[in-house]
């Protein structure tokens, strides 16, 4: 079952989120586990939320691309929940 992952990052300056995006950005694309990925500033940091195939999939590009981009010392927390609806409004990027 499709999960929604939502991983606060305390931080990490908005900034820093588009410098990785050049980095995450095409791996992300390449990836067929992710359907969705949104990211807003909140609380000082930033959370992203997006939708994947299972929180393994998640964690195994976690792993391999997103870690080695966060600030030292980061640890995010995220959470997962089954997703029992998805549906694609638009196409057109914010």
């Amino acid at each position: 079952m499709s999960v929604l992952m939502r991983m606060h990052i305390p931080h990490m300056p908005e900034e820093a989120y588009l410098a990785s995006r050049e980095h995450v950005e095409p791996a992300l694309a390449a990836t067929p586990a992710c359907h969705s990925h949104v990211a807003v500033a909140e609380d000082g940091g930033l959370t992203v939320f997006e939708v994947w195939d299972d929180a393994d999939a998640w964690r195994t590009f976690f792993d391999a691309v997103i870690r080695p981009v966060l600030p030292p010392g980061t640890e995010p927390n995220p959470t997962f929940l089954p997703v029992l609806g998805f549906d694609v409004l638009t196409a057109a990027p914010v």
